[in-house]
């Protein structure tokens, strides 16, 4: 059920059938199952391949409306405020961007956004520090001066 001025929802993909057509859009609150787009017209099996909307709008010539499906994009206005800023700039036939039209008033109202209460913490995904940790833990004199190893090293060979 999508919920109004949700700040934070679920992410949402692009999918297209060949190089040619028109991007469509799915998950979010209207396909999170992502078994179809958006505007209902296209089905996606498990195998096809949806993209990233973060490495396909924010691109020069990716602002035009003509290249999106017309559909998808009048339903993204039921989605959440942090997928919609991805789309922010594509421009309408009116004269405005997509986020003038659809983000703007709820920037622009007096009154604040209400959020949504804050899930149980134990329904919060969590996971153990070593399973998320990117990178070894530095070594000893990573970012020490040579200067003060080699003097650290002439003390350890006197003893």
């Amino acid at each position: 059920m999508v919920i109004e001025n949700e700040v934070v929802g679920p992410k949402l993909w692009m999918y297209r059938v060949d190089g040619k057509s028109k991007w469509h859009i799915t998950g979010g609150y209207g396909q999170p199952d992502h078994k179809k787009t958006l505007c209902g017209r296209r089905t996606i099996d498990a195998k096809n391949i949806v993209y990233n909307p973060r490495d396909i709008v924010p691109y020069v010539g990716m602002t035009n409306m003509n290249q999106y499906c017309k559909g998808c994009l009048n339903m993204m206005v039921y989605e959440s405020l942090s997928e919609q800023i991805i789309f922010c700039q594509i421009k309408l036939p009116t004269g405005e961007t997509f986020g003038e039209h659809s983000i703007k008033k709820n920037l622009t109202r007096k009154q604040p956004l209400e959020l949504n209460n804050a899930p149980a913490l134990n329904d919060a995904k969590c996971a153990k520090a070593g399973d998320v940790a990117g990178d070894p833990p530095p070594k000893r004199y990573k970012y020490a001066l040579k200067s003060v190893i080699e003097a650290k090293r002439r003390k350890k060979d006197r003893n």
